[in-house]
C-alpha cells in the first residue's frame, strides 16, 4: 500500500501542475458564477436551472479532465521509458496501475472540490443559508464524485492496451452510451415498436450494451431537463446503490487492467 501511495503521490504532483487543468477550472468556475449570478435566481424561487447548470458543468468538466488524464497516465510512462526504472525496483505491476489510477483520481477530485466549493458558496449566499436546496446539491455532488471515479477507471482500463487517441473516443463513447441508458433500453426492447420488427442481432447488441455499461444518467439526478421521467422513491437506496455500482465497476476494471498489464510486454 505504501508503494502504491508513493506512485499516486508522484502522479498527483505531476498532473496538478498542468496548465490545461487550470484552464478547465477557470472556464468552469466562470460558467458556474455566471449561472448563479443570474438576476432571475432569487431565494424561494425555482432553482432547477441553476442547479442543473452548476452540477452539469462540474460533472462534464470532471469527466473531461478524467479522460484527458486517464488516457495518458500509462502510455506517457511507457513512452518516456520511466516505467522500466519504476518496475526495476521492488514494485509490482498491479501497484503501478493502482498508483497511477489513484494519482489521476486525486487530481480530478481536487479539481472537482474547487468547483464544488465555489458552487456551494454561491448557493449558500443566494439561498441565505444552508437549506434543503443546498443539501440536495451536496447529494448531487456526491454522486458526481463516484461518476467521475468510474470514468477514470474506464480510461485507465483502456489505456493498458489502447493508444491515447483511440482511448479518448472509446471512453467518451462509454460515457455517452451510459448517459443515454434509456435510449439503449428502448432499442433493446423488441416490443417498443411492434409495427417494425427489429433485427435479433441488433437487439442483442443493444441488450449487451445496456447490461454492461453502467447508467451514468443516474449520477446526474438533479437534471430533470435531460431525464424528466426520473422519479426517486427511496433516495437513500438510490444514492447508496449507485455508489455501490460505481465501486464494484471500478474495482473490476482495475483488476482486469492489472491482469492485462501484468501479461503485457512494455
Amino acid at each position: 500500500m505504501h508503494t502504491t501511495w508513493l506512485i499516486a503521490n508522484g502522479t498527483f504532483g505531476e498532473a496538478i501542475r498542468r496548465r490545461t487543468l487550470l484552464i478547465f477550472l477557470l472556464v468552469a468556475a466562470f460558467v458556474i458564477v455566471a449561472g448563479a449570478a443570474n438576476s432571475s435566481f432569487q431565494p424561494g424561487r425555482d432553482t432547477v436551472v441553476v442547479k442543473t447548470l452548476g452540477l452539469g458543468v462540474i460533472l462534464l468538466t470532471g469527466v473531461f479532465i478524467s479522460v484527458i488524464l486517464g488516457i495518458n497516465l500509462l502510455p506517457t510512462e511507457i513512452e518516456r521509458r520511466t516505467v522500466y526504472t519504476i518496475l526495476s525496483k521492488p514494485v509490482h505491476r498491479y501497484q503501478f496501475v493502482c498508483g497511477k489510477f489513484l494519482g489521476g483520481l486525486l487530481t480530478v477530485l481536487a479539481s472537482v472540490a474547487v468547483m464544488s466549493l465555489v458552487f456551494l458558496l454561491l448557493m449558500v449566499i443566494k439561498e441565505r443559508g444552508f437549506n434543503q436546496e443546498v443539501v440536495n446539491v451536496c447529494k448531487g455532488l456526491l454522486l458526481i464524485v463516484f461518476a467521475i471515479t468510474l470514468v477514470n477507471a474506464v480510461a485507465m482500463f483502456f489505456s493498458v492496451f489502447l493508444s491515447p487517441f483511440v482511448n479518448f473516443f472509446l471512453t467518451f463513447a462509454v460515457y455517452l452510451l451510459g448517459s443515454a441508458s434509456s435510449v439503449t433500453e428502448a432499442l433493446a426492447d423488441p416490443s417498443s415498436d411492434p409495427a417494425h420488427p427489429k433485427n435479433p442481432v441488433v437487439l442483442l447488441i443493444f441488450k449487451v450494451i445496456h447490461a454492461v455499461i453502467p447508467n451514468f444518467a443516474n449520477y446526474n439526478v438533479q437534471n430533470p431537463i435531460l431525464d424528466p421521467r426520473l422519479r426517486i422513491t427511496n433516495e437513500a437506496y438510490f444514492i447508496g446503490s449507485n455508489i455501490g455500482i460505481a465501486i464494484v465497476y471500478t474495482l473490476l476494471l482495475l483488476t482486469v487492467a492489472a491482469v492485462i498489464f501484468e501479461r503485457r510486454e512494455v
